[in-house]
């Protein structure tokens, strides 16, 4: 069985902007070159664990940042997030096109199930890099009154 870390306990370390975008080409080369749904399966598989990675900091920081609002340390990792947050969502959102125009499409969605490609959708049609800058002023002004 494994245990669980208590909250306070948990480790965090502030993820890179440029090893996110560098592990965002890689996924998106290996998907450009995969011939097969079960290679694209393997691939959507790593970019689970690589989103789930940069979630749980961000979640993290947040938490951390809700809990003591004063702490100089939790206001910057919460304004890194603030910034970088819309830019992590657009290395995503290349990722995700690729998924959603996939040939093996259905092979994909019978493993996946529909709700995984319905929640994409939404993604997809729902950001546009070009708001990146107004959802890290709107991210900011949340933290603000947090504050």
């Amino acid at each position: 069985m494994t245990t669980v870390p208590r909250f306070s306990e948990m480790p965090y370390e502030r993820p890179s902007v440029s090893a996110a975008e560098g592990a965002y080409k890689a996924l998106n080369a290996d998907w450009d070159r995969a011939e097969s749904a079960a290679e694209q399966l393997e691939i959507i598989r790593r970019w689970n664990r690589h989103r789930i990675e940069l979630e749980t900091c961000e979640n993290i920081a947040l938490v951390r940042f809700q809990q003591d609002t004063a702490s100089a340390a939790n206001r910057s990792e919460q304004a890194f997030f603030d910034q970088e947050g819309p830019t992590f969502k657009s290395f995503q959102l290349s990722f995700l096109k690729r998924v959603l125009e996939s040939p093996h499409r259905t092979s994909l969605q019978a493993e996946l199930g529909p709700q995984a490609f319905a929640l994409w959708e939404r993604f997809v049609s729902s950001f546009d890099p070009c708001i990146v800058v107004e959802k890290q002023e709107a991210a900011a002004k949340v933290t603000r009154y947090s504050e």
